[in-house]
């Protein structure tokens, strides 16, 4: 189904199709998003969220950005979290910053990560410190310099 046919479709019965692929690479403008499964439904979902958005449908926006929140995984979170940033999708972006919290031993390391790091402003940066520090104190590693090595 194509994006504005289920855009249509959303505004009649307020629901979002299901669906899954295998390893893809996804490509929204800068964004891209590495997946390992679910590839074909987050396609869809970030083309109806950049649509829901563009044709102002609050309701599609709300029910696509919680339907990424339900399939983070540590490869696509990050990715996520700048689609959400790019978005102003708050809530989408809280549940990606919990999920880089729940899962930061398996994040840190990844470039992805030191990059979005480097690159936070705002909100967003006081968040990750506030996660490094938080990891820092309960682990004893040292982040940044873990990312010298």
């Amino acid at each position: 189904m194509e994006c504005m046919n289920i855009i249509m479709e959303f505004m009649y019965t307020c629901a979002l199709p299901e669906g899954l692929a295998e390893d893809m690479v996804c490509n929204l403008d800068d964004v891209i998003i590495r997946v390992t499964a679910n590839c074909w439904l987050l396609n869809q979902l970030i083309e109806l969220l950049v649509a829901s958005t563009t044709l102002l449908i609050s309701s599609a926006q709300k029910a696509i950005t919680n339907r990424l929140a339900r399939i983070l995984t540590t490869e696509n979170v990050l990715s996520i979290l700048e689609l959400a940033e790019l978005y102003d999708a708050d809530r989408l972006k809280d549940a990606a910053l919990e999920f880089i919290e729940r899962n930061f031993v398996d994040i840190y390391h990844q470039p992805e990560f030191k990059r979005a790091f480097e690159g936070a402003t705002g909100k967003t940066k006081e968040d990750f410190d506030r996660i490094i520090e938080e990891f820092e104190e309960q682990t004893g590693i040292d982040v940044k310099k873990s990312w010298l090595e």
